[in-house]
């Protein structure tokens, strides 16, 4: 319940901030950035990483932690983490400091880390139920990408843009911890991981460059109208 009481009131502050731009421009603008503006290297760098992780039999790094369990029971933490907790304890305070001090900062850093959120979340449930990949321990047909990974690296990202780097240092130790925490429980793949950890990091510089005014054009892989391939597709706003 505290969950959504404090996702309505970041979202409805989100609605009421909107000036220049209509609801439906912005969504546009905000949901498409990880490839309209410099954050497409973060999505293409991530894409390639994934792809090398998806050899499976070679992969050391999510074997070795879901066999041997390093985190042991420490890692029931790695769980919390990834369920929005520190997301949400982030806008929340920040909310509330900006309607007790006036700070505009502050909302401001509440209404970004809930689109961050909502965006990176959105995207990565759509493809865990268009892939439907199965778990690494057959309990599910959703493991690509990890959604836990997507909101902590979100947050983390957050962190490292709105704040100085020793504020960020243990938030991307923090998001780490919680994609390790996964493979530990064998709960996902590394590419699982790696694909989460670069939605969240994508859709945070994203958004903050649309922020900024930075979305002008975007080349991204669509499928060709026969279905049978796929092509290179290039937009640009004017």
């Amino acid at each position: 319940m505290l969950k959504l009481i404090l996702f309505i009131t970041c979202m409805t502050t989100a609605l009421s901030s909107l000036a220049q731009d209509s609801v439906l421009t912005t969504i546009r603008k905000e949901s498409l950035s990880p490839f309209t503006t410099e954050a497409k290297y973060i999505m293409l760098t991530g894409g390639l990483l994934t792809l090398a992780s998806l050899p499976r039999e070679s992969e050391a790094i999510g074997k070795d932690a879901a066999k041997n369990k390093p985190l042991g029971t420490y890692s029931k933490y790695g769980d919390y983490m990834g369920q929005l907790v520190p997301n949400i304890l982030y806008a929340g305070g920040m909310w509330i400091h900006s309607k007790f001090s006036d700070n505009t900062d502050s909302r401001r850093r509440a209404l970004f880390m809930t689109k961050v959120t909502a965006y990176s979340s959105a995207l990565t449930t759509i493809i865990k139920y268009s892939v439907r990949e199965q778990r690494p321990d057959h309990s599910a047909r959703n493991s690509f990408p990890s959604g836990h990974t997507t909101t902590a690296f979100a947050f983390a990202a957050v962190v490292g843009i709105e704040h100085e780097w020793y504020y960020a240092v243990p938030a991307y130790a923090l998001a780490g911890f919680v994609g390790y925490s996964r493979m530990n429980d064998n709960k996902h793949y590394l590419d699982d991981v790696v694909a989460g950890a670069t939605i969240g990091m994508a859709y945070a510089y994203g958004i903050s460059k649309v922020n900024k005014g930075e979305s002008t054009s975007a080349s991204f892989m669509v499928p060709t109208p026969d279905m049978k391939g796929m092509m290179l597709a290039y937009g640009k706003n004017f």
